[in-house]
């Protein structure tokens, strides 16, 4: 139900991103490593600020559960979810 984010510098915990009500499937960083995407058996696409560990923007239910296990395939889309 978290996403955890470590330093890959340091290994240092730095922060878990709440929110997902269920199990995370997925998540994929922005390019420019500011922003999160993460998918979960809750039916949500979840858009998080990593700096702040907020949560910016939630895709819900059905709509979005084609994009819910995408971890592996994310890539281009996931760049266009975060330009969004």
């Amino acid at each position: 139900k978290l996403v955890k984010i470590w330093s890959s510098w340091d290994r240092r915990f730095k922060a878990s991103l709440v929110g997902h009500t269920n199990w995370v499937r997925s998540a994929r960083f922005s390019s420019d490593g500011e922003t999160v995407a993460s998918g979960g058996d809750d039916n949500t696409v979840r858009i998080w600020n990593v700096e702040e560990a907020r949560e910016d923007l939630v895709f819900l239910g059905q709509a979005v559960q084609g994009l819910v296990g995408w971890a592996h395939q994310l890539g281009s889309q996931c760049e266009i979810l975060l330009r969004r």
